[in-house]
């Protein structure tokens, strides 16, 4: 069986190489081939066609046992995968870190307006610090992704400022001056520094901050 590694990283490389050419992860290939009655190279029309629920079930049940019983951490699913339908791993088939998502499906299926999903980074025992730091920035570069959905925009740290303005501090100080009824005006007159239109932005910066979906 001919695997082509297709993978830039000499670890990561390493860390296919080391199963893929083992004889016992060439029989569990054939086997979930066997099972899942896959023939390769697959044909134009298998490759066009989109696979049903039941499908991906059965697919995922076959490689998940495969996976148990060759001892491989569970991000070595997509390795064996990739290997079934395609003789080839790529970079994208392989982490020893990578990020996760549980959905929650009455947003999906209630048409709620904010999401509530549950993301998390997947280790393996192999893990480098840079594999993690990939998968979380991969994370938070996607967040606000979601169209049409405002609330769960990326929150851009407030406190992240030049000491030449105002921090979140000094936002949240005014916003809850404002809320027990002093005007924008009367702030002004205890601060040295901001004009009254810096506070006014201010208020209006922490108002939205506070009623956007927490991300952090």
């Amino acid at each position: 069986m001919d695997i082509q590694i297709n993978i830039k990283d000499d670890r990561l490389y390493t860390d296919v190489a080391s199963v893929v050419d083992r004889e016992d992860f060439l029989k569990e290939v054939k086997r979930i081939r066997s099972a899942l009655d896959i023939e390769i190279p697959l044909s134009d029309d298998q490759l066009s066609k989109i696979p049903t629920d039941d499908e991906i079930k059965k697919m995922d049940v076959e490689v998940e046992k495969s996976r148990k019983r060759l001892y491989l951490p569970i991000t070595y699913s997509g390795v064996i995968t990739a290997v079934v339908y395609r003789n080839e791993v790529s970079d994208s088939d392989y982490s020893p870190a990578y990020l996760d998502c549980k959905r929650d499906v009455f947003y999906y299926m209630d048409e709620a307006t904010t999401p509530d999903d549950t993301y998390y980074i997947v280790l393996s025992p192999g893990a480098r610090e840079k594999d993690v730091l990939k998968a979380y920035r991969k994370y938070t570069s996607q967040l606000g992704n979601f169209k049409g959905v405002p609330k769960y925009e990326y929150i851009h740290k407030i406190w992240d400022v030049s000491k030449e303005q105002p921090s979140i501090r000094k936002h949240r100080e005014w916003y809850l001056a404002y809320k027990s009824g002093k005007k924008p005006s009367q702030i002004a007159k205890n601060e040295v520094n901001f004009h009254e239109s810096t506070i006014r932005k201010g208020i209006e910066k922490y108002e939205s901050f506070i009623w956007k979906t927490p991300t952090l």
